[in-house]
């Protein structure tokens, strides 16, 4: 018996194949070149960036430390002291000023902290965040404190001679 029925058996076309042979040979031919010698990774003297969960243990812990800090209230001082002692910790040049200003609870003398970390240019990034509240222990005022703080760390001037 005929499997094909009568009908002349079927010739493979060189075509057909030779058609479908040749996305096999681009993709092959892509992967060979994707494989080859890659650019090592970007190194930085900056520390691994930016970690929000330890921004956020940082605003706890300050909020703990610091539960109740009116505008040039001592606490608010003190808040600034370890703002400062942050800084410095990360290789910052640090420099403090202290203006009198009337804030909701009256005159007040307000201090601010400014961290200046050395670059590669003279062009400056300006990153502020107050640290004063009026209620207790108000931790969203101190998000932009601890965040700051953490960009401090990732900015910290590491030693590069023992790299």
């Amino acid at each position: 018996m005929d499997p094909w029925g009568g009908y002349p058996r079927p010739v493979p076309d060189i075509r057909v194949y030779r058609a479908a042979f040749a996305p096999a040979v681009v993709a092959l031919f892509i992967a060979a070149f994707s494989l080859g010698d890659r650019p090592s990774a970007i190194t930085t003297p900056f520390a691994p960036g930016f970690d929000g969960s330890r921004a956020f243990d940082s605003m706890r812990q300050l909020g703990d430390a610091f539960p109740d800090r009116p505008a040039g209230s001592g606490a608010d001082r003190a808040l600034a002291a370890r703002v400062a002692e942050s800084f410095r910790a990360n290789g910052f040049r640090v420099s403090r000023r202290t203006d009198s200003a009337r804030t909701v609870g009256g005159s007040a003398k307000l201090e601010t902290v400014v961290g200046v970390r050395p670059g590669l240019s003279s062009r400056r990034i300006v990153v502020m965040a107050h640290r004063d509240a009026r209620g207790s222990p108000a931790l969203a005022e101190l998000s932009g404190t601890a965040a700051l703080l953490e960009f401090a760390r990732v900015f910290k001037v590491r030693d590069l001679s023992s790299t």
